[in-house]
């Protein structure tokens, strides 16, 4: 049975007959409400045949977790194998383990030393190894904490998210699937430590071609032109287009002009991102939020400007950051940090309500625990340190500040027939002009220049003499 996902980037057609993925055409525009509901109920009509019938949001059921007996005042970790009680912390009580929540902290990748982020970049390449896990169910693609998904299995979980983009379902999802991408993680490399880095791009977004994380030792080269990925983190990855074709991971090219102020400017700065989380109500920051991080992936382009886009490791440091603005906004509006209007459920994730995974504002600490009926794990952002943006912004300040205007107070000629019209380089001509008044002058702060009488010829000096000069208090000739 062969399917048509359309995302808001591409077309994407899963045949599960044959098991394969092809991605196809150009960047979608933005669907309407109509648009969104029509292809929703398409999507209802699909899952009715593979047999779920009507569909319903639902409340997650508190897992059973054993009390399994121990010794008093021992304590521990559960394992990091998925299952309910994964990297868990345990205390005994009256002889049995009492387990609470995991604490999950993301830094900040410019502050991972090298070593730190060699672990994560070796974790996910084992991901990337791994066989592509066989869905436990064609329509949803979930898998229970025995499987093994890959890279693969992530991008089809992607392809599939009908309303987890634009749409109000849009953070809530990304932030389920980055829980369930770490938890592999966390299972691969056997250690309960390992989390997402987070790219805060914002504090670097005037600079964005130029950061580190483009450099070798984290995700690679953006080059210019688009190209397969051949260093960093992902260096050398291909994968099976949905045609067979062989292809390798892709990143850069498209705008081919990210050098540019313009370019840089359309990512918003840090500042800017804060005074929108602080202001806005959840409709709005969704909305914004969701056009931003648009607006990087196509930046990156390659790949990552596709529903194919978790194919690059940048995606998940990109949601990561995501996520801690939205952490940011729940934080900002502790009354409202539940607000989700226009949240419906999760088709991807068992169909969970999209609410539980809005999460919970911690009782005692900063960060958000999920799910909301049963909370698990309790997730953290470390507060970055790599803020190049503040000397940007108070040098830009200083500029603004000191740079002189130049003054003149000038009637030109009609142009064009257009009476009183300035020529297109009128201004350079005033500012490249030796006789601006001012402390450009040439004849030094507040000195007049000089005035030629009517119907006399402008000096002229001859072959080989100097200018004359004014001796100080000199009048200028007339």
């Amino acid at each position: 049975m062969a399917v048509d996902h359309t995302g808001s980037a591409t077309h994407v057609r899963r045949d599960d007959a044959a098991g394969s993925l092809e991605v196809t055409g150009a960047a979608a525009p933005a669907e309407s409400e109509a648009e969104m509901t029509a292809r929703f109920e398409e999507f209802a009509s699909l899952l009715s045949a593979y047999g779920f019938g009507e569909l319903q949001t639902k409340k997650l059921q508190p897992a059973e977790l054993p009390q399994e007996p121990c010794e008093a005042e021992a304590e521990g970790v559960g394992a990091p194998d998925g299952a309910p009680t994964h990297c868990r912390p345990w205390k005994c009580s009256e002889g049995k383990k009492q387990w609470s929540m995991q604490q999950r902290i993301r830094k900040e990748i410019h502050d991972l030393s090298d070593k730190e982020f060699k672990l994560y970049s070796d974790t996910v390449n084992q991901l990337y190894q791994r066989e592509e896990a066989a869905d436990q169910d064609n329509s949803t693609h979930l898998y229970d904490h025995t499987t093994k998904p890959s890279m693969v299995n992530f991008v089809t979980l992607h392809c599939a998210s009908h309303v987890g983009h634009s749409h109000d379902n849009f953070y809530p999802f990304h932030r389920r699937m980055l829980l369930d991408f770490e938890t592999e993680l966390q299972k691969q490399a056997q250690d309960c430590s390992v989390t997402i880095p987070y790219w805060n791009w914002a504090v670097e977004s005037h600079k964005f071609d130029q950061s580190e994380a483009w450099r070798g030792k984290r995700f690679g080269k953006l080059p210019f032109e688009q190209e397969c990925v051949e260093d960093g983190v992902a260096g050398g990855w291909r994968y099976v287009h949905g045609d067979g074709e062989d292809m390798c991971l892709m990143r850069g090219g498209h705008w081919n002009n990210w050098t540019t102020d313009h370019y840089r400017s359309t990512l918003p700065s840090w500042t800017a991102l804060q005074g929108h989380a602080e202001s806005s109500t959840y409709g709005e920051f969704r909305q914004k939020g969701e056009l931003w991080h648009n607006k990087f992936h196509c930046m990156v382009h390659g790949d990552m400007c596709s529903m194919v886009a978790p194919r690059d490791p940048v995606f998940y440091s990109h949601h990561s950051f995501i996520d801690r603005f939205y952490d940011l906004w729940q934080e900002k509006h502790p009354a409202e940090h539940q607000e989700c209007a226009g949240c419906t459920m999760l088709p991807n994730f068992g169909f969970a309500a999209a609410t539980e995974y809005v999460g919970a504002l911690h009782p005692t600490g900063p960060g958000t625990t999920v799910p909301v009926s049963d909370p698990s794990i309790w997730v953290q952002y470390a507060p970055e340190t790599y803020r190049p943006d503040i000397k940007f912004e108070e040098e830009q300040a200083r500029l603004n500040q000191t740079t002189p205007k130049l003054k003149y107070n000038c009637k030109c000629p009609s142009t064009n027939g257009m009476s009183g019209a300035r020529p297109r380089n009128f201004l350079r001509a005033v500012r490249r002009s030796p006789w601006v008044v001012g402390e450009h002058s040439a004849l030094g702060a507040g000195a007049a220049p000089p005035t030629l009488g009517a119907g006399a010829a402008p000096p002229t000096l001859g072959a080989g003499a100097a200018p004359p000069t004014l001796g100080a208090g000199a009048a200028p000739p007339t």
